[in-house]
């Protein structure tokens, strides 16, 4: 007998009832801080497509905001924009977890023992911990509290999860899926990952293109490492070629002063971001301490996994996105934006992931010494914080 489509629906739907819990959550977290600043003006960009207020109020990253226009039916209605661009955001978050969710099911669904009742099994516990670092994990956030002026716990710090920009987390999933599919196309250019990572270079770089900034020059030295002067080398940076004309089509944009908001250039000064909310350079350079604990621990004292080429590629990614925040600010009054940043989260985000995965393969090998437990309670103090901030959220209403 042929299961009803609504059956395969409601099954679905239960198989992925984790990423469902995870994009309410993220919903919820949306509403709650008060109108986050950050959806207030991504929602009057969508809305001014209809309802014109000026003619600069185009971006250049303009793919989610014409999704959501198109969704919306070109509504003027600013509730509806914000509903609907909360949704979206919300949705892609679940994607995101979903993705993760299948790499670590490639690697353990097919070695459950049998006999085991199937809620305990290794798969379960390793899709906990992935759900735990995607819901919680930000910077360990006492030193910040302590030593900062400001007191924030989330915003100007370094954290493996954000929620409060809009493109950001519509843009994180694509980056996600293309770290590991750069991975693909250095092994086998052919023309289905040539196109595949085209398509997501074009994803990355319309909705926001900040991670292909650190992607691109990563991804072209680790092609020239394993293909040499190659056929492959060449194949493979066609995607790279293609990326460098989307950039160009936006830095045209730009110079064209079309862009609102103040920010028509970028200006070579060094700390200028972090300056006022850590004071010196050496304090900010202490915080990364605890904005990396989980990953420093888990490296450290696992050497063998820093060996190993994805965490090799997230170490560039995240130090050259290091480098551009701490490098580059924008000009005008989008001086405070921080819009550089992004990359830098994007690629902490994929290090947790990785240093995840690995932690969890460690467990599946049942290696449990100090280079297990440690991370692991680094990990779980990334949790508390996260816990805790949530906390704040719910006392204070807003999202610093």
């Amino acid at each position: 007998m042929t299961p009803k489509p609504s059956s395969n629906f409601i099954a679905s739907i239960l198989k992925n009832a984790d990423a469902v819990l995870l994009a309410l959550y993220s919903f919820w977290l949306i509403r709650v801080p008060l109108l986050a600043p950050d959806y207030d003006q991504h929602t009057l960009f969508i809305q001014n497509y209809s309802c014109p207020i000026t003619q600069e109020f185009y971006q250049p990253h303009f793919l989610l905001f014409r999704f959501i226009w198109l969704i919306t039916l070109g509504t003027c209605n600013y509730n509806a924009i914000l509903l609907a661009l909360q949704i979206v955001v919300s949705i892609f978050i679940g994607i995101k977890y979903a993705i993760i969710k299948k790499k670590i099911e490639e690697v353990f669904l097919s070695n459950n023992k049998e006999g085991r009742n199937p809620f305990w099994t290794d798969t379960t516990i390793a899709l906990a911990v992935i759900f735990f670092t995607l819901f919680l994990s930000i910077s360990i956030s006492i030193p910040n509290y302590l030593l900062i002026k400001n007191r924030w716990l989330y915003v100007y710090i370094i954290n493996p999860n954000c929620w409060h920009n809009s493109t950001y987390l519509v843009m994180l999933p694509f980056s996600i899926l293309l770290f590991f599919q750069g991975f693909k196309l250095i092994n086998d250019p052919d023309r289905k990952n040539i196109l595949l990572t085209i398509l997501l270079v074009f994803l990355n770089i319309f909705i926001k293109p900040v991670y292909f900034l650190s992607f691109a020059p990563v991804f072209f030295l680790f092609t020239f490492y394993f293909n040499r002067l190659s056929k492959k080398f060449v194949l493979s940076l066609i995607p790279l070629f293609f990326g460098g004309l989307c950039l160009l089509f936006q830095l045209f944009i730009l110079s064209k002063n079309i862009y609102s908001g103040g920010g028509r250039g970028i200006r070579l000064d060094f700390f200028a971001l972090f300056a006022e909310h850590y004071g010196s350079i050496w304090m900010f350079l202490f915080s990364l301490i605890f904005a990396f604990a989980f990953p420093i621990a888990f490296y450290i004292l696992n050497p063998e996994f820093a060996r190993n080429k994805e965490s090799v590629f997230c170490f560039l990614t995240t130090l050259l996105s290091l480098l551009i925040v701490l490098l580059f600010i924008e000009d005008g009054t989008r001086l405070t934006a921080g819009n550089f940043l992004w990359g830098l989260m994007a690629s902490v985000n994929i290090l947790f992931t990785v240093a995840v995965i690995f932690l969890i393969k460690k467990y599946k090998s049942a290696r449990f010494d100090a280079g297990f437990y440690l991370p692991l309670l680094a990990l779980c103090l990334h949790y508390l914080s996260g816990f805790a901030y949530i906390l704040k959220i719910l006392v204070k209403g807003w999202y610093t």
